[in-house]
């Protein structure tokens, strides 16, 4: 039996076989991941209650979110990687682009936000926004980029 393993390990067939498995493997690891953090830190729900238009943003700054934090549940933060938008009406929250598939964009309407609340880590100030129709969800961004929806309102 392992003869006709090696025989099959020296044949061209393997090679293409692995290069066609593995990143269809790889893809689909990934995809179940993503779609695992999306439903257990409630960025799903967020997508879902509050979903982006396409309205475009007076302001915007990279890097400006910590993610969406479900109470106990705090492994599924972006660590600084989301996009936060400002429009007059609300704040945009945007994943970066190889997250979308199950992170979609969201929009957060200002009159929809009942909580803010200071958080700082290490030297980084953030301020968690709690949603009216969401309350056990806190979403995380920095507070310079809570100052930069406020002044988009204005």
């Amino acid at each position: 039996m392992s003869g006709s393993l090696q025989e099959f390990e020296n044949s061209p067939y393997f090679w293409l076989f692995f290069v066609i498995a593995f990143p269809l493997l790889f893809l689909a690891i990934w995809s179940f991941v993503l779609w695992i953090t999306a439903r257990m830190s409630g960025w799903n729900v967020l997508a879902r209650l509050y979903p982006y238009s396409g309205e475009e943003a007076l302001k915007w700054q990279h890097r400006g979110g910590g993610g969406v934090y479900r109470a106990h549940l705090p492994f599924a933060g972006m660590r600084g990687r989301l996009a936060v938008g400002a429009t007059k009406t609300g704040i945009i929250i945007k994943p970066p682009f190889i997250l979308r598939p199950f992170h979609p964009a969201f929009f957060l309407p200002f009159d929809k936000i009942v909580a803010e609340e200071p958080l700082t880590i290490l030297s980084f100030d953030f301020v968690l926004l709690t949603m009216q129709d969401a309350p056990d969800l806190r979403i995380g961004i920095l507070t310079s980029a809570r100052e930069m929806a406020e002044a988009a309102r204005q």
